[in-house]
């Protein structure tokens, strides 16, 4: 079972009401497991200097309404 929760189209089509001028609204959804993530940005020494890189987090929780995202893994055993 998918989650269900319909909060992120509605964050969307507010967007595009918003942003009339704006068009392919993509939100940060992770393609294999259509699970959320966050960006976070960090410093990471490269070469004697600091360089920016972005640090992606999957959540396990819906930002919306909370509900706990599925795992799609199985467990079984031999």
């Amino acid at each position: 079972m998918k989650h269900k929760c319909d909060r992120l189209n509605q964050v969307i089509a507010g967007i595009k009401i918003n942003y009339p001028d704006h068009e392919n609204i993509t939100p940060p959804l992770e393609l294999l497991s259509g699970r959320m993530y966050l960006n976070f940005t960090a410093d990471k020494p490269c070469k004697g200097k600091m360089k920016q890189v972005d640090v992606p987090v999957l959540l396990s929780k819906c930002p919306f309404c909370g509900e706990k995202y599925e795992d799609d893994k199985e467990v079984t055993e031999d």
